[in-house]
């Protein structure tokens, strides 16, 4: 997870990686049952992500309980969106 991306790493492995972050951002491929999604742990990356892919990047905050739950924000195309 280098470059602030991680790709098809299992879903229970997210609190392991990436502890020390209070956001993390998901790009969830269409149709994906959470088999198929890429991690984004830098908000600068997710947004670049977004425009690049042309797609939709949900954001996600860790709670008290240490895991992590929607916003329901996201970015597409390197614009912030608010769910309603």
């Amino acid at each position: 997870m280098e470059d602030g991306i991680e790709q098809n790493i299992n879903l229970s492995e997210i609190t392991k990686n990436i502890q020390k972050n209070n956001f993390i951002y998901l790009f969830i491929k269409d149709n994906s049952d959470w088999k198929d999604y890429t991690i984004i742990t830098n908000k600068n990356k997710a947004i670049e992500y977004s425009k690049i892919k042309n797609c939709r990047v949900e954001i996600f905050t860790k709670n008290e309980e240490e895991n992590y739950k929607p916003t329901f924000c996201y970015y597409k195309n390197g614009e912030y969106f608010i769910n309603s």
